[in-house]
């Protein structure tokens, strides 16, 4: 009886199914019948195709389920369309081209890739620049790589294109990747042109780099003129010796010009921390003109020798005092010479 049933259920659910799946079929310019999107797109009816499309979605909208694989469907037509179009090449063309890609969204973040990355990479390969621009200016996403192919193609096909790319590019925020191709180039006008419209910093370690890279005497003082504005930054040096504090009731008495000293030893401590960073950038690219300059920056820390101590007063009363004894450290510098002379030898 169990197993009856279940079967009579199974064939309920297949008949459903069969239900829900009806055959869509569209009819071409010429007559023809087509009973899938892959066979529009073969005999090259993207008329037929994208009423397939339409007939999906309406399926879709109808019953609310069944043919779950319309937006690889839609992928598939526009894409084959768009290849189709580029082997076209005029102008009519290239604007259907443009339309499909508004009316597509782009396909500009899949994972697999974008049909505007596709296109792109035809359009280069054609060496239509013209349509390049095109294309790029479709862009929702301003994803480094692709933009890095636009810029190389565009930079080296004609300089009148710089406008154009530090437009594209500053709506991603991603003018460095010209920037770079400039230097390279040795392209002055415009490595000079963005050095006056954006400022240093310490967290912009890729611009660094770039600025590095120049060898330019006046771009390593830029770098190094982010070093004296952190240097004014840097507490008084405390004088060498040593310094007690009394503690009462198992806690120490406030002295001044320990908690400076420990405030002079953190600042040094992050200044010559970023010096580091600097030096290390100059030696990777070779700098050694921008290394010399850093070495002269690093500044020379205190070493904090803390005992406790039990100590008699002039009563003959016994207290305990903590003794801080500073003196010089200079391991920073000398590591940082160490440094530079075996990148430099």
């Amino acid at each position: 009886m169990k197993k009856s049933v279940l079967l009579a259920l199974i064939g309920f659910a297949m008949f459903t199914l069969c239900g829900c799946r009806e055959k869509i079929t569209v009819k071409g310019q010429d007559g023809t019948e087509y009973e899938s999107y892959q066979e529009c797109c073969a005999a090259q009816d993207f008329q037929a195709a994208h009423q397939f499309l339409s007939k999906m979605e309406n399926a879709i909208a109808e019953k609310g389920y069944g043919y779950d694989d319309l937006d690889d469907a839609r992928k598939e037509v526009y894409r084959q369309e768009a290849l189709f179009l580029m082997s076209q090449g005029d102008a009519a063309a290239k604007k259907r081209i443009i339309y499909l890609l508004k009316e597509y969204g782009n396909n500009d973040d899949d994972d697999d890739g974008s049909l505007i990355d596709m296109l792109i990479d035809l359009a280069i390969e054609e060496d239509d620049d013209g349509f390049v621009k095109q294309l790029a200016n479709q862009f929702n996403h301003g994803d480094k790589a692709r933009l890095k192919k636009i810029v190389e193609y565009l930079y080296a096909k004609d300089s009148n294109n710089k406008p154009y790319l530090t437009s594209l590019l500053k709506k991603f925020d991603q003018e460095k990747l010209l920037l770079s191709l400039s230097i390279v180039n040795n392209d002055r006008v415009f490595v000079d042109d963005y050095l006056s419209t954006h400022d240093l910093s310490f967290d912009d370690n890729e611009l660094i780099e770039l600025l590095a890279k120049t060898q330019n005497k006046n771009d390593s003082e830029m770098i190094i003129g982010m070093l004296v504005k952190e240097e004014r930054k840097i507490d008084s040096k405390p004088s060498f010796g040593t310094l007690r504090c009394k503690i009462v009731d198992c806690v120490e008495q406030t002295n001044t010009a320990v908690s400076d000293t420990y405030d002079y030893k953190y600042s040094v401590s992050n200044f010559n921390g970023k010096c580091k960073t600097i030096l290390g950038i100059a030696i990777e690219n070779g700098n050694q003109y921008l290394a010399q300059r850093v070495i002269t920056k690093f500044k020379q820390s205190v070493l904090i020798d803390k005992q406790e101590k039990e100590v008699e007063d002039r009563s003959g009363c016994y207290h305990y005092e903590n003794f801080y004894t500073i003196k010089p450290d200079n391991s920073d510098i000398n590591e940082a010479k160490k440094t530079y002379q075996e990148a430099f030898k």
